[in-house]
């Protein structure tokens, strides 16, 4: 082939090979950081209902003040109800909704605490097509709070907008899924700042009732409550300490084995790790097995908590997982403790909030969560 002629090509977006022309792959383009946009009210405790429609259906997610219940409905276009849930005891429950062909998508919050869950239904049916907690702007203590959520549809990518007393955040999830694609938070300039997503077990945020929970006794060891205090736990040869940092949210997580001497003449050596635990919030609990340090990480005085195993000899992170808990819940006042222990080859979580008790019980090798049951008040044995 002439000079001119591989010129030609080249400058058409064609490569050469064996004397043929063949198209080149199309350049795939870099996704593009999420934008902020709002369009609606600024956080508040005044939020109106919420309505989308969608051909000839209406679908509209209100909160009866005085009864505290939740509805979600959607009617047609003579305003008869195709299908309705309500829900009980909604306490500062407000929603976000957003509405494609296959599926209604509503993101509940609580305009007096952080954080969202979003569930997908079948537009036509109401049945749960998925569920998800949002990641949000990560757990923090909070007393007072606001928050506003906004939702929409961008392509193939559910997109949340948060807008919370501590910050703003954006997340994408997976429409047909749930899973979260991207989060970050929203500077004081609407620039995207993203961060790294957990690596979940599961992609339904709502554990199995009770599933391994059933019969599992709820226990709280040792002094309680466990905030703002240094939280150690022994076992295996393995003493593991974490401070609360007095200046700063962080918290040192320090470990060290020392394995057991083979003969008394022969010194052992003890391995030691430590790191530095961001965004943390006060209150901590730990549990030690011959593999793992599990640490849990909750707030004092606001509802969850995550869960996050390191290798007891390293310090590896092998898995995280974000605790379901009692449920979304909206509240000011409240408190917040956690226990953990470990039963053979799974991690027991027993959880004491001010709207109730809770265990969890977590797969220690995968990090599933694989029951969950929450009561009024659980009695500690």
């Amino acid at each position: 082939m002439e000079l001119r002629t591989w010129l030609f090509a080249a400058l058409l977006g064609f490569t050469v090979a064996k004397g043929r022309e063949v198209q080149a792959a199309p350049k795939q383009a870099k996704p593009q950081a999420p934008t902020w946009r709002w369009t609606g009210a600024l956080p508040t405790h005044l939020l109106p209902a919420a309505e989308v429609s969608h051909g000839d259906q209406r679908c509209r997610f209100s909160r009866d003040d005085i009864s505290n219940v939740a509805t979600l409905a959607c009617f047609n276009k003579a305003g008869s109800k195709i299908w309705s849930h309500e829900t009980v005891a909604a306490h500062f429950d407000r929603a976000a909704l957003a509405i494609n062909n296959d599926a209604l998508f509503v993101v509940r919050f609580s305009d007096g605490g952080s954080g969202a869950t979003v569930t997908s239904f079948n537009r036509t049916a109401g049945s749960v097509n998925w569920h998800r907690q949002v990641i949000g702007v990560g757990p923090m203590a909070h007393s007072d709070y606001v928050t506003n959520v906004e939702v929409a549809i961008v392509g193939d990518v559910l997109r949340v907008y948060g807008w919370e007393s501590y910050g703003r955040y954006i997340e994408d999830l997976d429409l047909r899924s749930g899973v979260a694609l991207a989060n970050g938070t929203v500077d004081d300039h609407d620039n995207f700042r993203p961060r790294a997503l957990p690596q979940p077990a599961q992609a339904n945020g709502k554990p199995p009732q009770p599933g391994a929970a059933k019969g599992v006794a709820f226990k709280f060891r040792g002094d309680s409550p466990r905030w703002n205090k240094t939280v150690t736990a022994q076992s295996n040869g393995t003493n593991c300490v974490e401070t609360l940092a007095q200046h700063g949210d962080t918290a040192m997580l320090t470990c060290t084995t020392t394995p057991a001497s083979k003969t008394a003449r022969k010194p052992t050596t003890s391995k030691s790790w430590s790191l530095q635990q961001a965004r943390f919030v006060p209150g901590g609990a730990l549990a030690i097995n011959d593999r793992l340090v599990v640490v849990a990480t909750f707030c004092a005085i606001s509802t969850g908590a995550t869960i996050d195993a390191y290798a007891r000899e390293s310090g590896e992170l092998l898995w995280h997982a974000d605790l379901y808990g009692i449920g979304p819940v909206g509240h000011s006042k409240y408190f917040n403790d956690v226990d953990l222990r470990f039963e053979g080859h799974r991690v027991v979580v027993s959880g004491a909030e001010a709207f109730g008790n809770y265990v969890e019980v977590i797969d220690a090798t995968t990090g599933n969560v694989i029951g969950n049951r929450s009561e009024g008040k659980i009695e500690a044995e």
